[in-house]
Formats: structure tokens, C-alpha cells, sequence
């Protein structure tokens, strides 16, 4: 459970602090179409859900639920949401297309939106994580801070370099949200 709240923290993590446009100026220099494509992967899952909610409200105004009648009835308005929504994705990634290449994406060197530089902080900080994932990875590689659970579930009994593993572990997992709740919390007693 701990493993799969971890993995979930991470994407909720990965997916608050690391936007389209900052994750295509870090990638796009060593990998610019898979950036690009992953990108616009990330982006399109939320978008057709907010998509689709709107197509279900005008639907549903419009009397086609897909609550009442029989399965074929209730098929048929589900198909029919899908094809709405499909097509206009399908028009939207036309128009964004052309878009593109009216402004000549591709062509040459990629310029940055907005120009994200490392200061001394950044630096810092990447030290400290690199330092706490290699200690955690030492601390693995000498049998500390694993649960051996099969075959059978005794007592959870963690030496003190297992709790300081562990403790480092938790400081990497939540450093985005400690990172972005600190610049919030300024942001609020500054006003």
C-alpha cells in the first residue's frame, strides 16, 4: 500500500509541478518530437474527460440519457458520445496542425515560450535529492529499508538505519509538495 501511495504521489507530483511547457523545455533539447508527443499525451487525458462531462450535460439537457431504457437505447447514446467527442478531438488536432505549421514548427532550432534557468537554489537542491536517493540506494543495496512480507506478515520491526531510509525516501516523494506548498504558504502571508 505504501509503494502504490508513493507511485500515486508521484504522478499527482509530477503532474502539479511539471506543466506542458516546462517539460517540454527540459526535454526538448535531447528528444524534441518525443517531448513533444508525450506532451501532448499528458495533456490529452484530462482534457477529453472535460470534454466529455460537457458533451453529457448538453445530452442530458437534450433528453438523451444514458441512464433510462433498454441496453441497445442506452448503447446507442453512449456511441453517440464518443463519436461527438472523437470528432471533436479529431478537428481540434486538424486546426492545432495547421497551426503549427503556419508557424513553422519544426523547421528550425526550437526557441523556448519562456526560458527556465537554474539558480543556485535549484542546484542546491538537486544536490541534496541526489545525495538523499544515493543514500537510499546504499542503504537498499545492504538489505535496510525493505519489508520482507511473504511468507508470512510478521512485526513491523524497523532498525534505526531502516527509519532513516525511510525517512529519506519520504523527503524525496514529497519534496515537489513541500517545494510548492512552501512558495504557496509565501504567497499567502505575503498579501
Amino acid at each position: 500500500a505504501l509503494s502504490i501511495t508513493t507511485i500515486l504521489m508521484m504522478f499527482i507530483s509530477f503532474n502539479l509541478i511539471l506543466n506542458g511547457n516546462k517539460f517540454v523545455f527540459v526535454f526538448s533539447k535531447v528528444l524534441p518530437r518525443t517531448a513533444f508527443l508525450t506532451m501532448l499525451a499528458i495533456r490529452f487525458v484530462p482534457l477529453l474527460k472535460a470534454r466529455l462531462e460537457e458533451i453529457n450535460a448538453v445530452q442530458h439537457t437534450r433528453g438523451f440519457t444514458m441512464d433510462v431504457g433498454t441496453i441497445r437505447v442506452r448503447a446507442r447514446s453512449g456511441i453517440l458520445r464518443l463519436q461527438i467527442l472523437l470528432t471533436w478531438s479529431l478537428e481540434e488536432a486538424i486546426q492545432t496542425s495547421d497551426s503549427m505549421k503556419a508557424r513553422g514548427y519544426g523547421l528550425g532550432k526550437r526557441s523556448s515560450y519562456i526560458p527556465y534557468k537554474m539558480e543556485k537554489r535549484d542546484w542546491i537542491w538537486l544536490a541534496v535529492l541526489a545525495s538523499l536517493f544515493v543514500f537510499c540506494l546504499i542503504g537498499g543495496s545492504f538489505g535496510y529499508g525493505k519489508i520482507l512480507i511473504y511468507p508470512e506478515l510478521g512485526t513491523l520491526h524497523l532498525f534505526p538505519l531502516d527509519w532513516v531510509v525511510l525517512i529519506c525516501m519520504v523527503i524525496i516523494n514529497s519534496f515537489p509538495l513541500l517545494a510548492e506548498g512552501g512558495e504557496l504558504a509565501r504567497w499567502k502571508f505575503s498579501q
